[in-house]
Order: C-alpha cells, then sequence, then structure tokens
C-alpha cells in the first residue's frame, strides 16, 4: 500500500509540474504591486491564485520576461518577496516562507533546574498586544498563558537550553523558538506572531430574482404559483389574499368592506 501510495504522489507531482510547465508568459512589470502581477498572470493562463490581496498589494515587483513559463516566472518574482508558490492540483497558492530558526553556535550539555523567561507577545502587522497567548515546552510539555496584556514571566524546571518554546494564540500561526534565543534576549523577548489565513481561490457572486408574480406578453394577466407566496410575504403561511393586496392597482382601505377593490371593477 505504501508503494503504490508513493506511486500516486510521484503521478500527481509530474501532472501538477506539467500543467505548471505548459502555461507560459510575457510581462513587463515597473513597481507593479504583487496582487496586481498576479491578476495579471490568471487572464493570459486562467490559473486559479489563492493568496492574502492585503499583504501582497504592498509588494512592489519590477520584472520582465517573454514567453516564460508560469512556473520559472513565479519562482524569479517571488525569490526576494517572502513568499513562495504552492500547487494543489491546478490552483496555485501564494504563500509566506517559513522563518528558518538559525542552528545554535553554542552547544549546552547540561539540563538547568529552573530557567526564567519573560517578554510580551503581539501581532506582527499591528504590533498590537496578544493577551492570554499560549506557551509550551516541546521538550517537558509545560504549559503557561500571557497576561490580559500579552505579557509572560514564567519559569521552566528541568529544562534544557535547546528546548523549542512554542508561542499560540486564537487565529494566528503558532511560532516556535528555541529557549536559548528567547534567553538572549534578557530581560524581555518580543515575540511577534503572524495572523492566520485561508487561501482559497476567488468566488463570483451575482444577484439573481425570484419571480413570484409573472405577466403574459400583454400585461393582461397575473399569474402566480400559491405554493411560492411564502417568499413574498415573509414568515408564515402563504396568504393568498394578502398577496393580491400588495399587487398594483389592487387595496382593500374600505373600513365598511373586507373585499378586494381593483382598479376599473367593482369589489
Amino acid at each position: 500500500m505504501k508503494f503504490i501510495f508513493g506511486i500516486c504522489c510521484l503521478l500527481l507531482g509530474w501532472c501538477v509540474s506539467g500543467f505548471a510547465q505548459s502555461q507560459t508568459v510575457t510581462y513587463d512589470f515597473k513597481k507593479t504591486p504583487l496582487s496586481d502581477v498576479l491578476r495579471e498572470f490568471h487572464s493570459q493562463t486562467e490559473v486559479d491564485f489563492a493568496y492574502d490581496n492585503f499583504a501582497l498589494a504592498k509588494i512592489l515587483i519590477t520584472a520582465k520576461g517573454e514567453q516564460v513559463s508560469l512556473d520559472k516566472a513565479l519562482t524569479a518574482i517571488l525569490a526576494r518577496s517572502g513568499y513562495r508558490q504552492q500547487w494543489i492540483n491546478s490552483t496555485c497558492i501564494i504563500a509566506k516562507q517559513q522563518e528558518e530558526i538559525p542552528d545554535p553556535k553554542v552547544s549546552y550539555h547540561d539540563i538547568l533546574e529552573t530557567i526564567v523567561v519573560s517578554g510580551t507577545v503581539y501581532d506582527n502587522e499591528t504590533r498590537e498586544t496578544l493577551p492570554f497567548a499560549g506557551i509550551i515546552n516541546n521538550s517537558s510539555k509545560q504549559a503557561f498563558t500571557a497576561n490580559a496584556n500579552g505579557d509572560f514571566n514564567i519559569s521552566f524546571s528541568m529544562s534544557h537550553p535547546e528546548d523549542s518554546i512554542v508561542f499560540t494564540s486564537v487565529g494566528y500561526e503558532s511560532k516556535t523558538i528555541l529557549l536559548h534565543h528567547l534567553l538572549r534576549q534578557k530581560p524581555n523577548a518580543k515575540i511577534g506572531l503572524e495572523s492566520k489565513r485561508l487561501y482559497l481561490p476567488a468566488v463570483l457572486i451575482t444577484a439573481g430574482s425570484n419571480e413570484v408574480f409573472k405577466t403574459d406578453e400583454d400585461n393582461t394577466n397575473l399569474v402566480f404559483n400559491p405554493n411560492e407566496l411564502v417568499s413574498s410575504n415573509g414568515l408564515g403561511e402563504s396568504d393568498v389574499y394578502r398577496s393580491a393586496q400588495i399587487l398594483p392597482g389592487i387595496s382593500s382601505n374600505q373600513e365598511n368592506s373586507g373585499g378586494l377593490f381593483i382598479r376599473g371593477s367593482s369589489s
């Protein structure tokens, strides 16, 4: 089963790669927002892109190419933008590159009984603090919570400086930092979290109408289905009498009569 699954994944990768290579684009951008660049590529190839329009509109692109494969063009354009492309079937997702934590230059061998760390967790874009952010030691599974101002002052018992600490908050991407990196930021570490965004293809919504009342070509007869009258009167049962009252030329405003008064005829 594992062998068959591996072959299926390999074939899927070839299909996606072949699809991307078969699409070519010609472009000449001069300080063009990255979001507009993707719209131009979509118009040339009809490939669906999923991305954060607000974030990509701030990135300006200057590049030029003629009959370049779409995948190579995206690789060149996104090289210094901090974003990367990822293909899911025929949809191209533009996602932010994961921050790589460098290997520690100092090797630690002793387990320390207590390590005290303090700092603040905040939104990396708005710089607002994140109240009650979660803090977990991956090795010892010790968990803590920041206060209402996003500040924390915690101590890890029986921890190793090379342990990894995970910072989480609802609606934000989790961030993992080595413990000894936090110790270098004493007395107060600054932890910025990125907002969690779902990258989905664009959806076009168009307005429509439900014609309960229909007229013939001469506009002399008005036909309606009583079963659909509930949509014209709101909630409740269908009321033919009440529905007729709202039609043009019909009224029932006579106090001494409960009948309908149709323009041009008797009640």
